[in-house]
């Protein structure tokens, strides 16, 4: 089965809406309260536009969503990293794929912020070479040679 990362799209905002107000997205979330659509909406557009950061979907052959990668520049230029995956692709390995194809080619440091509690989420960066840097916070140095 062919899998592919490509850019968001507008079109993209409901699963994205979908998958964020999941149960269990919303346990590991920062934000745990649900949203409404119409405020998502708007959240996402203003999110698609915004120079700073670039958002992914994890797709297969057939362009079902299988999970979301969001990538924001911080202002000390790191790229801090967010992802989720679509409820009923859960467990089955997407989440390390995302984050492989997401860390392709990229030359920056890149963080992610995770709740301790998010066990899964945590073994996931470590197996893919990311170093914890204090609970919650987890670092990958990027393929930068200037370094």
């Amino acid at each position: 089965m062919q899998i592919r990362l490509r850019l968001a799209r507008p079109e993209d905002g409901t699963d994205i809406w979908r998958w964020r107000n999941d149960p269990v997205s919303r346990q590991y979330s920062f934000n745990s309260e649900p949203i409404p659509l119409a405020d998502h909406l708007i959240w996402w557009e203003a999110s698609l536009a915004n120079s700073k950061r670039k958002t992914f979907i994890l797709e297969n052959e057939q362009g079902q969503g299988l999970g979301s990668l969001r990538k924001d520049q911080t202002e000390n230029g790191e790229i801090e990293l967010s992802w989720m995956i679509a409820p009923e692709y859960r467990g089955k390995g997407y989440g390390t794929t995302l984050l492989k194809l997401g860390l392709e080619g990229e030359k920056a440091t890149c963080i992610a912020l995770i709740k301790p509690e998010n066990i899964a989420s945590c073994r996931m960066v470590e197996k893919l070479g990311f170093v914890k840097r204090e609970p919650g916070l987890y670092e990958w140095v990027g393929k930068n040679t200037d370094r």
